[in-house]
């Protein structure tokens, strides 16, 4: 039956719980909820803890009489699940990063379950006589007194009521003590009277090392510490051939007899599972005289119960697993013990119970079986061995013990159901898949992928004639898979998603070339996704463990684009409909950017005009800095702002409309209309404003307010293209309009200047290290990100006319000129602080504040000081460079000043002044020369025509009727 129409939300939900259902297992542990990454590092996880004894022959004890002969305390951990023989090479880099420790408390307080007997040793059947023996008459006297006054129970009924109360209750508190004895018992294997005082007598630290050779990579011993055992320590080993097998590559080590033998190496996964069958463990298997293992009173701990528990630690130290009790720890409701010392496992689980948080309340709600404690949960994770008693799970470990049967038989039963549906033999596997050996290191040997292939069919046995068990469910290896027509469901949902929502979004978005990146991403996204219908792979085939995480995360991704998708159509709907940040802050979005009616109207200012205007409501109101005053606001100049109708060919370019009306209007103030709500800056939309006087003293041969003893009224706005503050990228900038007049009231045409530190950006520490020219040096790779701005800046800038890396200073040299004088005019002009530096060195100051220090004090309206720029020319020099540009060979020469006595940062500096850009022309002191783009200007021109008619041409269409 096909198992398919799955909806995306569904599937999702169904997989988060498999991967807790594969984390449940022995063998996967620690856990983690995290599907991108189920385990930090498979190498650090403890697989098993076996404990039995042997008699001096290595022969295992399994019967009580043979205990007697007991001479060896054989301890087996087993690390890194699921060693598949084309993964064993790879875990080579991480072995040596962990210490593996074997804990022992060889005087525990730990006593045992007698059926006959009750826990101050009495008869148990006598003591439940004599605590039931007065409940009948009891009973009777409640009925008497209820008889004897019929209605409302009475003070007597009340007190033979109590009385029977308390004698049910201390027989049954008899009763649950010991079925609560007889649970531990058959579940731990002992009761632990003091589970806090838990503490380690003796410790085995096993430092690993690894020599890679493919499927025959071995680990080794690096380093062992025993402490609180005696003896000898002789490493165990066999021989080794190389991977041709045609020589010996290492000799064996036997077996010494009265030492502390130890064996580490790559072994069969013992843990008789079908999940782990056909697989591998790093194992590490120690041999240790029972008669060094000794009492810290020195009698032998032969003569009793022993603790033994094991655990992990990283290169810091910090303890990552735990393992006691065979399928304890490992189980998702303990999870949280791995990093704990048994002392404080039964505190931990009283807690959890008792007041669990929030994510666990949710776990064990809806994945009770796997998250929810149970009644007999309060017992440290410690393996319990009498060895006074063969090893018998659950006192000790023998290899052979059937865990999952045992525990299911006491009450744990959550593996048994899979280890009957995950195990293809009637009723199920309860033989390892490989015969263990009969003498140490008593672990079977490693698979290899050539008997993984030849032992794959069912029925197949060893040499020996040991039965093979039969196959793993490919479902029960690694993470659970979905079925293929569940994976192929998921894939083509997600594809259909993808392409509609990639859809929208291209419907949506403006530009072509933003369409281009919808449908590339489009594309990625449906070749991106292509593997989650890929065939599933064998078992033991490469990146078979793997691939449903790869899928899962292939899914998540794809849900990811169709959600961006889905973000994006809803923005640029929203942005259609006008719905835009600065709208609802109050802030026009864009206005008119071309010439407009009031432009062309324009027939002068006064200086006062637009001073009021600029100086009129600033930011933070009439005294700066105050106490409690907001920041300045910063207005951002992004890409898509600058590019609006760039990538619409057919449509108007916006910032070319701008570039175009600097130039073409002279218009002091914009109003933008009725509303008087100006125009937003595309570029330099932060900036302070400033008026003073412009002053020539030295002599000259320039003409007009480049003369000496020129004076008049100037409006300056200082800005900054890029950053506001120090620390990041700014291109600092002023520009100017100057007043041939000293009269605030007399109305006039002023000529305007541009100067500007580096169009590409810089970091100049303060305004007063700031080097302002009317040909700026451009460093295109300071801007970084927003190199895709100054390219358009550059683009629109040729299409018009004007030089993007000039800006002619000839109006100034033109105003106030007497008629008929020839214009000379300085080929370059540069702006530079000759004030005082006043205020401290804020790193992260705006300019905008800069500038205000320098003419205010903080909370004082009065001005305290002028601001002062010196004005040097220069009619030598050149601009250098391909990629950076900059003027080289000028030389400077001060000729005035320009000294500021008010500023204010205002919405109306902002969005209402403008600055007219004088146009270029071919010779700076000729007005007839012809100005105009250059030849890449006429040639871009060119192409942009052409473009934009065969847009045009497309756009249009044919009549129907």
């Amino acid at each position: 039956m096909k198992r398919h129409n799955s909806t995306l939300g569904a599937v999702l939900l169904g997989f988060a719980a498999l991967c807790l259902t594969a984390l449940a297992s022995d063998h996967a542990d620690p856990m983690s909820l995290n599907a991108f990454k189920p385990q930090d590092d498979p190498v650090a996880n403890i697989t098993d803890l076996h404990a039995f004894a042997v008699d001096k022959d290595r022969r295992p004890i399994l019967d009580a009489a043979g205990m007697k002969d007991a001479d060896q305390l054989v301890i087996s951990l087993c690390v890194r699940r699921r060693l598949l023989p084309w993964q064993i090479e790879g875990i080579g880099k991480d072995v040596p990063k962990y210490s593996f420790r074997v804990h022992l408390d060889l005087n525990p307080e730990v006593r045992f379950f007698e059926p006959t007997k009750t826990r101050d040793g009495k008869d148990y059947q006598a003591a439940l006589a004599e605590a039931g023996k007065e409940i009948p008459a009891a009973s009777e006297a409640r009925d008497a007194a209820r008889k004897a006054f019929p209605g409302e129970p009475s003070l007597r009924e009340k007190m033979a009521q109590a009385r029977l109360e308390q004698l049910l209750t201390a027989r049954g508190a008899l009763v649950a003590q010991h079925q609560a004895d007889e649970s531990a018992q058959r579940l731990y294997g002992g009761i632990i009277g003091n589970p806090n005082a838990i503490a380690e007598e003796a410790v085995l630290d096993f430092q690993l090392t690894f020599s890679p050779d493919g499927e025959n990579s071995e680990a080794s011993l690096a380093d062992a510490r025993f402490d609180g055992i005696p003896g000898k320590v002789n490493m165990v080993s066999e021989a080794r051939r190389s991977r041709d097998g045609m020589r010996d590559v290492s000799a064996a080590k036997l077996w010494k007899p009265g030492a502390i033998n130890v064996q580490i190496g790559i072994f069969d996964d013992p843990f008789i599972f079908p999940r782990f069958f056909r697989s591998n463990v790093v194992g590490l298997v120690t041999s240790i005289p029972l008669k060094n293992i000794r009492r810290p009173d020195g009698t032998a701990a032969s003569g009793g119960p022993i603790l033994i528990w094991a655990t992990t630690h990283g290169p810091d130290g910090k303890q990552s697993d735990h393992v006691g009790r065979s399928l304890r720890s490992q189980l998702p409701r303990f999870g949280y013990l791995n990093g704990l010392h048994p002392s404080q496992h039964v505190a931990a689980i009283t807690r959890m119970h008792a007041s669990p948080t929030l994510f666990e309340n949710v776990l064990t709600t809806f994945l009770a079986p796997l998250e929810a404690h149970r009644h007999y949960d309060g017992a440290p994770d410690v393996m319990i061995y009498d060895l006074r008693k063969p090893a018998k799970f659950p006192n000790g470990r023998w290899l052979e013990d059937d865990v999952v049967k045992i525990l299911a038989d006491a009450g744990e039963t959550l593996l048994l159901e899979l280890s009957y549906s995950e195990s293809r033999q009637f009723p199920r596997a309860e033989t390892n898949d490989k015969p263990f050996r009969k003498d140490f290191p008593y672990l079977a040997p490693r698979w290899t992928a050539l008997e993984s292939s030849e032992h794959a069919a069912p029925g197949t046995t060893f040499a020996d004639g040991f039965a093979v068990p039969n196959a793993p469910d490919s479902a029960a290896v690694g993470l659970p898979n979905f079925v293929p027509d569940v994976w192929r469901s998921l894939w083509l949902g997600l594809t259909i998603l993808v392409i509609l929502f990639g859809f929208l979004a291209w419907l949506a978005v403006p530009g072509f070339l933003m369409k281009g990146v919808i449908v590339f991403l489009t594309i990625i996204g449906v070749m991106m996704l292509a593997p989650i219908k890929a065939p599933q792979l064998m078992p033991m085939e490469k990146g078979s463990s793997d691939q449903p995480q790869r899928k899962l995360i292939l899914a998540l991704l794809g849900g990811g684009l169709i959600g961006a998708f889905g973000l994006v159509a809803l923005y640029a709907l929203g942005i259609r409909r006008g719905i835009g940040i600065a709208a609802r802050e109050g802030v026009r979005p864009l206005g008119e950017q071309g010439e407009v009616l009031e432009d062309r109207q324009y027939t002068g200012s006064t200086f006062k005009e637009v001073q009021d205007a600029v100086m009129a409501e600033p930011y933070q109101g009439s005294t700066w800095g105050e106490p409690g005053q907001k920041p300045l606001p910063l207005y951002p100049t992004t890409f898509g702002m600058v590019s609006q109708g760039f990538f619409a060919l057919s449509k108007r370019f916006l910032f070319m409309d701008a570039a175009a009306r600097t130039i073409a209007s002279h218009a002091d103030l914009r109003w933008g209309g009725p509303e008087k709500m100006g125009v937003r800056r595309l570029v330099h939309p932060n900036g302070i404003c400033l008026s003073g006087i412009w002053e020539i003293h030295e002599e000259s041969s320039y003409t007009g307010f480049f003369a000496k003893g020129a004076r008049g009224l100037v409006i300056g706005r200082y800005s900054s293209g890029l950053a506001a503050h120090r620390g990041a990228a700014r291109t600092l900038s002023m520009v100017g309009k100057l007043y041939a007049t000293t009269d605030p009231a007399e109305k006039q045409r002023p000529a305007s200047f541009i100067t500007q530190e580096d169009l590409g950006g810089t970091f100049s520490p303060s305004i007063h290290d700031a080097l302002l020219r009317n040909a700026p040096s451009i460093s295109p790779l300071n801007r970084g990100f927003g190199l895709g701005t100054l390219l358009l800046t550059a683009f629109a800038f040729m299409r018009v006319d004007l030089r993007n890396t000039v800006r002619q200073v000839y109006e100034i040299a033109e105003l106030n000129k007497p008629p008929g004088t020839p214009t000379r005019c300085p080929q370059f002009m540069q702006l530079r602080i000759i004030s005082d530096k006043v205020g401290g060195d804020d790193e992260t100051a705006d300019f905008r504040d800069e500038v205000l220090t320098q003419i205010y004090d903080r909370g004082n309206p009065r001005k305290q000081r002028d601001l002062v720029f010196q004005i040097e020319v220069s009619d030598a020099g050149e601009i250098r460079g391909l990629l950076n540009k900059r003027l080289a060979g000028a030389d400077w020469k001060p000729i005035g000043t320009i000294t500021f006595d008010a500023a204010a940062a205002s919405y109306n500096g902002d969005f209402v002044i403008h600055f007219h850009h004088p146009k270029w022309r071919s010779n700076r002191n000729d007005p007839a020369s012809e100005p105009g783009p250059g030849k890449l200007g006429r040639l871009v021109n060119w192409i942009a025509g052409k473009t934009s008619a065969l847009a045009g041409f497309f756009a249009k269409r044919p009549r129907t009727d």
